[in-house]
């Protein structure tokens, strides 16, 4: 299977108030959230929309190397607070109308750089809906991405079908990553959007099949699953 380059990211300055951000999303634990009063005592990180948006995005444009001194339990437990709605609300200022466009799109792109530049390097190669086992804690918030962010249901928000547009052409990319565990979570993310553009995952998902190159074998009937938008 062939690996995608990374991502061509024009290069810049993190924004204004990055470390901060990068020390409070990191200072979180899943593993105590559920804790008597743990929730109560977690702090808001105190920014406007875009802000989050943008610190976010630089994040993830950038995860290879903000992401390389923390363990991948660290890792998961940041991305489940950021995009987990069970843990924090993080995930619905991303995808406010109070943001510029072309800011929320950047972050849909972006995260192609989570998946090539974190996920197919530091994910344990198994399949989560085959119930394969792993000690990796990544894996969990890669396969279950799309099952726990708000981020693919945009209801009646502005601009929805480019956004959605946006989202399904990052997963395509995403098909063509080399650790079969990020290919597994692009049809789980497929098989979410199915409902807002069913003609487009049935014609991107069969034409994958059919090359034999992108989807391994582990991963056909799953991929038929998805194509009709029956993925749990």
């Amino acid at each position: 299977m062939r690996r995608k380059k990374r991502a061509s990211i024009e290069s810049k300055e993190p924004p204004a108030r990055y470390q901060e951000w990068i020390n409070y999303i990191f200072s979180f634990s899943a593993s105590s959230f559920w804790s008597l009063d743990a929730e109560s005592e977690i702090s808001t990180f105190d920014a406007t929309d875009t802000e989050l948006v943008d610190l976010t995005t630089y994040m993830l444009e950038n995860c290879g190397r903000e992401f390389a001194s923390y363990s991948n339990e660290k890792i998961n437990s940041a991305l489940d607070f950021v995009f987990n709605n069970s843990y924090s609300d993080i995930a619905f200022n991303l995808i406010s109308d109070s943001v510029p466009l072309e800011s929320r799109m950047r972050l849909i792109k972006s995260i192609y750089c989570l998946y090539c530049d974190c996920f197919d390097a530091r994910c344990a190669e198994v399949l989560g809906h085959l119930s394969e086992t792993t000690d990796n804690p990544l894996n969990q918030v890669c396969y279950m991405l799309w099952d726990v962010t708000p981020i693919a249901y945009l209801g009646d928000r502005k601009n929805k079908e480019q956004l959605y547009d946006a989202m399904i052409d990052v997963l395509e990319e995403c098909l063509s990553l080399a650790n079969p565990a990020c290919v597994e979570s692009a049809l789980h993310g497929l098989g979410h959007l199915y409902g807002v553009s069913k003609d487009r995952i049935e014609s991107l998902i069969a034409s994958k099949l059919k090359s034999k190159v992108f989807i391994p074998p582990s991963l056909e009937s799953y991929a038929e699953l998805a194509m009709k938008g029956h993925v749990q």
